[in-house]
């Protein structure tokens, strides 16, 4: 299994006092003939955990995006300041319009991964100290695009990056991790306990495998991915994040199927998250 691992950062806009992190852990699996992705719901800020956090968004009949890290903030009055899934669906909008021989996935998640990389550039030029917190090495965001094009699943990893530049100023900056256009699978965020599930190989693994929850007779992809977030939620450690010491995955899991020939089919979603 191909793996991610990042604890990744999306900053809100300068008017956003309420700043909202995901831990996240985000799983997808492709075959010739479908696309599942599964993911928990936990939110975070340095006073409390939100557990309806909506880390999937299908656009149209078309396209899976999934993020890890702060996809959304809030403003001092409440309303919403930033949110990563509706840039995803205003990128989305304006991209499936354009003729292009290049995949539609390819081409969202370079328009996606790029508008993030602004919106972290002005948010570091603000205040760098905020943006840097939890960053994980130079990371500040992974996103993820699938789809079908031709027939074959596409997928595609981006990550946005930071650096120091000669003169001590930040940069941000986005590069593509990963460009899939065969059946594969990819995991973002707290994924140490995903890919020990998923490979099989330890003893509890084994166990876990052997008491698998579901019917893998009913879709054993999206049972086996819902199984490793759910056992993610289980056992991955606390984390110190400011002056708290929390839970980074958590809540209730959404899973998510793209088929080749029947588009979107939501295989468990909050009531709060929208179909498409």
């Amino acid at each position: 299994m191909k793996v991610l691992i990042g604890l990744s950062i999306w900053i809100i806009s300068l008017h956003a006092s309420a700043q909202i992190q995901s831990g996240t852990t985000i799983v997808l699996m492709s075959t010739k003939d479908e696309i599942v992705v599964t993911a928990d719901s936990r939110a975070f800020n340095a006073s409390i955990d939100l557990d309806d956090s909506c880390k999937i968004t299908a656009l149209g009949n078309r396209l899976l995006i999934a993020a890890t890290g702060e996809a959304f903030a809030r403003n001092s009055d409440e309303r919403l300041a930033w949110d990563a899934h509706t840039i995803g669906r205003n990128v989305f909008d304006e991209i499936s319009k354009e003729e292009s021989g290049e995949p539609l996935a390819v081409r969202v998640a370079n328009a996606w991964g790029n508008k993030i990389k602004e919106k972290l550039q002005n948010d570091l030029n603000i205040n760098p100290n905020e943006v840097l917190l939890g960053a994980k090495s130079n990371s500040l965001a992974h996103i993820l695009v699938a789809g079908f094009d031709h027939d074959k699943p596409v997928w595609v990893a981006g990550q946005i990056t930071y650096r120091v530049n000669p003169a001590g100023v930040y940069e941000a900056g986005y590069s593509v991790l990963h460009i899939s256009t065969t059946s594969g699978d990819v995991a973002l965020g707290y994924t140490d306990i995903a890919n020990e599930f998923l490979a099989d190989k330890t003893p509890r693994a084994i166990r876990w495998r052997n008491n698998l929850h579901g019917n893998p007779g009913d879709d054993p992809i999206a049972v086996g991915l819902i199984e490793a977030v759910r056992l993610a939620i289980k056992y991955t450690p606390p984390i110190h994040y400011g002056n708290r010491t929390l839970y980074p995955v958590g809540g209730p899991i959404d899973a998510v199927r793209l088929s080749r020939s029947n588009g979107i089919q939501w295989i468990q979603r909050k009531p709060n998250c929208p179909k498409n």
